[in-house]
């Protein structure tokens, strides 16, 4: 690393602040605890991402065991991950349910969600990056992060159809609507034939009766997206308001299963993206008294606020699981927010601005162009 450093033709060094965000998710958190007569546990209905984690941790909380709590979650609207892991009132419901052996709810409020629920980022990055020939050849980054004062931290079915067909399992290929023998179509078999033997009395003893398997998964390496993003902006010199003129983003996550959600997750990516980079902050004073604890304070952008956004793909699999799929709920709000960024920086640049931390409102825009 310090070889690279010395040797570099060119060392960037910049400091970046990523200012503390809300989710502000459309739909809040809500939590529904019901006591289970039948295990002496309970149902827990929560608005969560992580369902088991929150079993694992309401179960350890009041020393049940984990089949004890079922954790059901329905349509939980929005996340942007502020909806991931437990927290106090799932705990709280599901005790008060146990005591009082009725069902005990909670729907948290707007003030609320902006007092006491997860905010993200509040990242403070020193950044330093050596080059040689046009190449980058080290990267050095440290960063502080602001928690707050209390962070939160195949199977059965081919071998029944094998028996049924008087052949080896490998033999046995899936067409549309019948198992059959490679080679030899006639013979072949229907999952309604399948599930008859399957839970007759007539199966060998060697195989056990029913058409259940659990198998699971887990990937070799952490799988990742990639894109590109570009943002046209203009800023007005008698305000310092930045508009977004015009947004293309092509992204690849692999094959796209559910083209129409894919594009979904694209948009909300790209408007929470854009509103961190010229709108969104949550502040406190000195004191520690929050000052942006409403929609009144607290600014959410409109859906007016952005242009039609242009999208493309590029579609490569990941080698990493069956499908070849890859994540893409963040890859908007990765790429949009430092294109945005950058596209304002570059339309200042000729005013000697060369870096200006987020948000970029109006005021601070309007100050950079006047040098103060």
């Amino acid at each position: 690393m310090e070889a690279a450093f010395a040797a570099a033709h060119v060392v960037v060094r910049q400091r970046m602040r990523n200012q503390r965000l809300a989710g502000f998710p459309l739909e809040g958190r809500a939590v529904l605890a019901a006591p289970d007569p039948a295990t002496g546990g309970l149902t827990l209905y929560s608005s969560t991402q992580t369902p088991h984690q929150v079993r694992s941790e309401v179960a350890t909380v009041l020393r049940l065991s984990e089949n004890q709590v079922r954790v059901i979650a329905p349509d939980v609207g929005g996340g942007f991950g502020v909806k991931i892991g437990s927290y106090p009132e799932e705990h709280l419901c599901a005790a008060l349910a146990r005591r009082l052996n009725a069902p005990v709810r909670w729907v948290e409020t707007r003030l609320e969600h902006m007092q006491a629920t997860t905010h993200g980022r509040a990242q403070i990055c020193d950044l330093e990056v050596a080059a040689a020939d046009g190449t980058i050849t080290a990267l050095r980054t440290r960063i502080v992060a602001d928690l707050g004062a209390y962070p939160l931290a195949p199977g059965l079915p081919d071998l029944t159809t094998a028996m049924m067909l008087d052949a080896a399992p490998e033999e046995i290929e899936l067409c549309e609507r019948c198992y059959r023998v490679r080679g030899a179509p006639h013979r072949a078999v229907s999952l309604a034939q399948i599930a008859a033997r399957a839970y007759s009395r007539t199966l060998p003893a060697e195989i056990d009766c029913g058409l259940e398997a659990t198998e699971y998964f887990r990937p070799p390496d952490l799988i990742y997206p990639f894109g590109a993003h570009i943002a046209v902006v203009e800023v007005d010199p008698e305000t310092g308001e930045t508009r977004l003129r015009d947004y293309v983003a092509v992204d690849d996550c692999g094959p796209r299963i559910s083209p129409l959600i894919v594009i979904g997750q694209i948009h909300g990516g790209l408007a929470q993206g854009i509103a961190q980079a010229l709108l969104e902050e949550v502040v406190y004073d000195a004191n520690g008294q929050l000052l942006s604890g409403s929609p009144m304070d607290y600014a959410v952008p409109r859906a007016d606020f952005f242009p039609p956004f242009t999208l493309d793909q590029t579609e490569t699999p990941t080698p990493l699981n069956p499908l070849g799929v890859k994540g893409v709920g963040e890859a908007a709000t990765i790429g949009s927010t430092p294109a945005v960024v950058n596209a304002v920086i570059d339309a200042l640049a000729h005013l000697g601005v060369r870096h200006l931390d987020m948000p970029l409102r109006p005021e601070k825009v309007w100050r950079a162009m006047r040098g103060e």
